[in-house]
């Protein structure tokens, strides 16, 4: 039992010195070359980073935006595949015919198609940002105006397959016996794992500092608890 205790004691004592150590940082220095020819040159080096970090930016705004529109369109054919399986499962619906299968492919056409338009559409403003100079947030407007335009829409490919549904479900007592196929959530169909964030602007960057003829320096230094 006083074994265990030692043991105890002195773990505590470790953790405690542990935390109670020292914090450092590491901070990076630019030098930059003293003569004007190597100012101005690191002075286009900044410009081609910040170039950069937009376009990094505009990238990844577009990317998003198109996943987010893909996923809709997922979540709304597995949310109808769902629904399908479901009536089939606890009621007895009435034969589906010639007018349903054509109700139910004409609320697909529209759904790819409003995907086609907004892609058609940021295309559109891509265009425009490559025709403008630096610093023009009009073709980010443009593209936000995409968006929103079809963003107003979200709701009319479920309206259209609740409609297709209401023309042929009949009232039916319903029995969930053997029913247990999970309900989609559109958080599952959301995917960005291709749409990057870092573009390598900053490595670059450095590389360029240093062949103008600057100096980068790293320095490690203790912030806090320190002897």
């Amino acid at each position: 039992m006083n074994s265990y205790r030692t043991l105890l004691l002195l773990l505590i004592s470790l953790l405690w010195l542990t935390g109670c150590g020292p914090y450092y940082r590491t901070f990076t220095f630019y030098d930059p070359p003293a003569t004007a020819q190597g100012k101005n040159c690191i002075f286009h080096c900044e410009q081609k980073r910040d170039t950069c970090k937009n376009v990094c930016e505009e990238g990844y705004d577009d990317c998003y935006q198109d996943a987010k529109l893909q996923a809709r369109h997922d979540y709304l054919n597995a949310k109808e595949d769902w629904l399908h399986q479901r009536e089939r499962c606890i009621s007895k619906p009435a034969p589906r015919g010639r007018d349903d299968k054509a109700c139910y492919e004409d609320c697909a056409e529209r759904s790819k198609a409003r995907v086609k338009q907004a892609q058609h559409c940021k295309q559109r403003c891509k265009s425009k940002l490559k025709a403008r100079v630096n610093g023009d947030r009009s073709a980010k407007v443009c593209r936000e105006g995409c968006v929103n335009k079809f963003q107003s829409d979200r709701h009319d490919d479920a309206v259209c397959r609740q409609n297709c549904r209401n023309q042929r479900q009949t009232q039916v007592k319903k029995d969930d016996k053997g029913c247990h196929q999970q309900e989609p959530h559109k958080q599952d169909f959301m995917n960005t794992s291709h749409c990057r964030k870092s573009c390598g602007c900053e490595d670059n960057f450095q590389r360029c500092f240093q062949m103008c003829g600057g100096q980068i320096r790293h320095e490690r230094r203790c912030m806090s608890n320190c002897e």
